[in-house]
């Protein structure tokens, strides 16, 4: 990695890449989601802004705490931008946790309202249930279910990157209660852009999600898409229950250039600026 990441470049807010990409160019591929949709920073954007109506309408505010019960899809980057976008805090937690442990997380961190990724996680979806949450809403991103005017009182509302929490991260609790880890916008941009130029990703690059988004990894590398990498991200039914049906859209997506010929299109026009 050429020199120390420069702070005073960072966006202001994790969400924040994503509104210039999508202005800039909003034809180039952003992720390609679980069931092989394609979703251009244009759509990915627009999940995100109606996400966040959702969120808003559920009572959510700056300060609040969002509990995204989630496996990696597009519904769940769409719910973690969204949050972002209303200054409140993404609690992501893994949905694969035993009912209790969601529970206690619940209890710690007092959300105002509780996201559900339900198409691509069975155990989603029974979390959904078990908290009889309302009908699934849908947006490009995908659909998601949510139980919201939960009581809770907002943190302040910070400007600052430095001091603004985006996410509430619990550990695993294994000799104890899990304990929440707060995260700045700047903590996980920081990450993100590190991790980015360590690994010299580019436009042409496809950066496969396994690592869960609940995971403090996992998350900051969906925080930076500032180099308008195509990021592929693998819910559990395409990476691990049906490996087949995951490594056929990864071929198929290869084969048909649709993304690298945007890319590289892009490039040429000269959005990318120099590699990191």
């Amino acid at each position: 990695m050429d020199g120390a990441v420069d702070l005073g470049t960072l966006p202001r807010r994790i969400h924040d890449p994503i509104e210039h990409w999508a202005a800039r160019t909003p034809d180039a591929p952003a992720l390609l989601d679980t069931d092989a949709r394609i979703l251009t920073y244009s759509a990915l954007c627009e999940g995100v802004a109606a996400t966040a109506a959702i969120l808003a309408e559920a009572g959510v505010r700056g300060g609040d705490r969002v509990l995204i019960v989630n496996e990696n899809s597009a519904a769940a980057v769409a719910a973690l931008f969204a949050t972002s976008q209303l200054d409140a805090w993404a609690v992501p937690v893994n949905a694969r946790l035993a009912p209790v442990e969601i529970d206690r997380i619940r209890e710690h961190a007092q959300p105002r309202a509780i996201v559900f990724t339900h198409t691509v996680s069975p155990e989603a979806a029974a979390h959904a249930n078990r908290y009889e949450a309302a009908a699934g809403v849908t947006t490009v991103a995908g659909s998601v279910r949510i139980v919201g005017g939960l009581q809770s009182e907002p943190e302040p509302v910070a400007a600052s990157s430095a001091s603004q929490v985006a996410a509430l991260i619990y550990t695993s609790g294994t000799t104890g209660n899990p304990k929440g880890v707060m995260l700045t916008h700047r903590n996980l941009l920081f990450m993100a852009t590190t991790a980015r130029r360590l690994r010299r990703i580019v436009c042409e690059d496809f950066v496969i999600q396994v690592v869960p988004i609940a995971h403090v990894f996992g998350l900051a590398s969906r925080s930076d898409l500032r180099d308008k990498r195509r990021c592929q991200d693998r819910a559990r039914s395409a990476v691990r229950s049906r490996p087949a049906r995951g490594c056929a859209s990864i071929r198929d997506h290869r084969a048909s250039g649709r993304a690298r010929d945007v890319c590289q299109a892009a490039r040429a026009s000269g959005e990318y600026g120099p590699a990191a």
